[in-house]
């Protein structure tokens, strides 16, 4: 799979993303992200929060990029590989956080 897009967040972990990902999950499930490959890129490099995914808070993280345009967010759904890598798993607008994640960037610590 030829990679699309690799970005390091800003804790230091490096994200991947494939043709295959972008082209067969994300534009075809969510045809609203045509043109928003830099917004996604951005979301993973320069988040406005990042949050652990309330079914699996250990495998996957949750990236949102508040978008100041627009009311809604743009998620993007990061799936852990080790300690320092991930790849993205989907991405798409929403206009609110699910229930139950939990904040884990920035830290409140």
């Amino acid at each position: 799979m030829k990679r699309r897009f690799r970005v390091t967040d800003p804790r230091g972990i490096i994200i991947h993303c494939t043709n295959e990902t972008w082209e067969e999950h994300v534009l075809v499930n969510h045809p609203d992200m045509t043109g928003k490959e830099n917004e996604v890129i951005e979301a993973l490099r320069n988040p406005f929060m990042i949050f652990a995914d309330a079914e699996k808070p250990k495998e996957r993280n949750i990236y949102y990029l508040l978008r100041t345009s627009m009311v809604k967010y743009i998620r993007v759904v990061v799936r852990l590989i080790g300690e320092k890598s991930g790849e993205m798993v989907t991405a798409y607008q929403a206009d609110s956080g699910k229930e139950n994640e939990k904040m884990i960037w920035p830290s409140s610590d």
